[in-house]
């Protein structure tokens, strides 16, 4: 993400995240879309992380707009955004859902 950053002199952001379950890998696949101001086009970054250990690190530092995806990813999904020190349950799922450790888009969630 810096390095597209730096490749555009900043005028790229993030317009969201959307987070996969993909079942049948063991993943959850991360879509990060990020518009190219100068180019007027979106462009989509895909990643994955094991559903056995889900961690990535955050771009919060690099596109701070990243805060609330993250939160909404970390709190549905339960995908640890490594270094955002904000993420916590009960962000966008409610406290009893939150605390019986339930995230609700995983496929594999009893709700």
């Amino acid at each position: 993400m810096e390095v597209l950053k730096n490749s555009f002199s900043g005028n790229v952001y993030l317009a969201t995240i959307a987070g996969v379950d993909r079942v049948k890998e063991n993943v959850f696949e991360l879509n990060y879309f990020v518009h190219i101001v100068s180019l007027g086009k979106t462009i989509v970054i895909r990643t994955s992380t094991p559903k056995t250990s889900p961690r990535v690190d955050t771009i919060i530092d690099i596109m701070p707009g990243a805060f609330s995806a993250e939160a909404e990813i970390y709190d549905l999904f339960g995908v640890e955004f490594v270094g955002n020190r904000y993420l916590r349950r009960g962000f966008f799922v409610p406290l009893d859902v939150a605390s019986q450790g339930t995230h609700p888009l995983r496929k594999d969630a009893q709700v």
